[in-house]
């Protein structure tokens, strides 16, 4: 069962967020004390990778690699032109398959099938915890994550308006930038994307995160 989970501080929420939307189960507030223990980080584990290949069906190269930091000489590139990726796993995964399934399958692919899920408690994207950390902080942005339970695990689901987007004027130089100041890493020509898979330990909670390697 999927829970969806959203600040509905804006009166001007994206029709995605109330989409399909269930019977409300709980309204959280951002806790405001000066009382709060300190929240420590530990326990950083790598645990796989992956690239998205270019290609019509899904396809994963593990453990892939990111694309790697030419230290070229300075250079004006273009503004960023064409389509250009938000959430690169949920376009390529398409509407009717979980943008999840690549942490699995590098997981997997990787370990074995060894891999002790049962001892997490989430699995996550950076992104999701972004947007609740603005949240507590007091940012009004209204946003949507999806949230399933897997045994005692939960599992967040990023959730976009769009998956990716044609930029039509100027909306900056990030995307042209890397692709002057980085080259493909051997073996990953074809690739489009790569993220991390790591495990932390966090506020006592053993969370599974993935996020994007840009370059190394």
């Amino acid at each position: 069962m999927s829970t969806p989970c959203h600040n509905t501080s804006s009166h001007s929420a994206a029709p995605h967020i109330q989409k399909d939307l269930g019977n409300l189960l709980k309204r959280f507030s951002a806790v405001t004390t000066d009382a709060a223990d300190a929240i420590k980080l530990s326990g950083v584990e790598a645990v796989a990778s992956y690239s998205w290949i270019n290609s019509k069906t899904p396809t994963i190269a593990v453990p892939g690699s990111p694309n790697i930091w030419s230290n070229a000489n300075p250079r004006r590139v273009a503004a960023d032109l064409g389509v250009v990726f938000i959430d690169q796993n949920a376009h390529r995964m398409g509407p009717t398959a979980s943008p999840l399934i690549p942490i699995f399958v590098a997981i997997d692919d990787l370990h074995k099938g060894q891999y002790e899920y049962t001892k997490l408690d989430l699995v996550t994207d950076r992104n999701n915890l972004c947007k609740l950390l603005r949240w507590v902080t007091g940012d009004g942005d209204t946003f949507r994550i999806d949230i399933e339970r897997a045994g005692q695990t939960c599992l967040f689901t990023r959730c976009e308006e769009k998956d990716s987007e044609h930029v039509i004027g100027f909306k900056g130089f990030g995307h042209e930038y890397e692709k002057a100041a980085t080259r493909f890493a051997p073996g990953c020509e074809k690739a489009t994307g790569h993220h991390r898979i790591i495990s932390i330990n966090f506020g006592g909670l053993k969370i599974l995160l993935r996020f994007e390697v840009d370059a190394c």
